[in-house]
């Protein structure tokens, strides 16, 4: 009897603790720009999505979508929708998920008068954005970071990417690649994807996730994974 009884407790002990185990995964921050149109002066619009899972947790996050209008010197953002999925409760989550694949249809969509929001037609008029141009520029490859320097004359550790919300690249994953998916001459939209361990194409960003450790202490230990779509700026 007495075997039994720690066995059973064994077991009772086991799937007690094993939810707390596999509560969360791990961390993530998606940052995306996807240009739609450029003008004559060179300035290209570009759709953008942004969402982040600062402690891995099994449930839809927080999306921030809009548009950002991308010149040599600065990246110039517009908010135009959010969803928050605390604001649907658990049992509305198909309305949650609908909603969540209009507004994906149309970040990917292309840059079509009719499916632009008010703002859009504010930007489309502010700086002349006129036609769905940009996929004679498109390029999608990956090169190695030594032949991309060689070829662009250009160092990537002191001439750094951009990306939403201000971050900036940091450094470049062991793999030492690159890739490049829009090439506009000076401006290059660069796709770095970090998928933990070294693994992944690109750069690492300086997007900041806290975390308070035994001692009381804020620390900065960043995502563990991350899909940052960066411009390159080649002055």
């Amino acid at each position: 009897m007495i075997i039994i009884k720690k066995y059973t407790l064994l077991i009772f002990t086991f799937f007690v603790l094993l939810p707390v185990v596999s509560a969360t995964g791990s961390s993530w921050i998606e940052s995306k720009i996807r240009p739609i149109s450029i003008n004559e002066n060179g300035d290209i619009l570009c759709r953008t999505r942004f969402s982040k899972n600062e402690m891995g947790a099994h449930r839809a996050m927080k999306i921030v979508y809009g548009y950002c209008i991308i010149t040599t010197d600065s990246i110039i953002k517009y908010k135009t929708h959010v969803i928050e999925p605390d604001e649907f409760p658990a049992q509305d989550l198909k309305t949650l998920d609908k909603i969540t694949a209009f507004r994906d249809s149309i970040f990917y969509s292309n840059f079509d008068i009719n499916r632009l929001c008010e703002t859009g037609h504010t930007i489309k008029k502010r700086y002349s954005f006129r036609h769905c141009n940009v996929s004679s520029y498109r390029v999608d490859k990956v090169l190695s970071i030594n032949d991309f320097q060689k070829s662009r004359n250009i160092n990537l550790e002191t001439t750094h990417q951009k990306a939403l919300n201000g971050a900036i690249s940091t450094e470049y994953i062991e793999e030492e690649t690159i890739h490049v998916l829009y090439d506009f001459g000076n401006i290059l939209i660069i796709k770095n994807e970090d998928q933990m361990e070294g693994s992944g194409t690109g750069a690492r960003f300086n997007y900041t996730k806290f975390w308070t450790d035994e001692n009381g202490v804020k620390r900065d230990i960043g995502f563990d994974i991350s899909f940052i779509d960066g411009v390159l700026v080649i002055n």
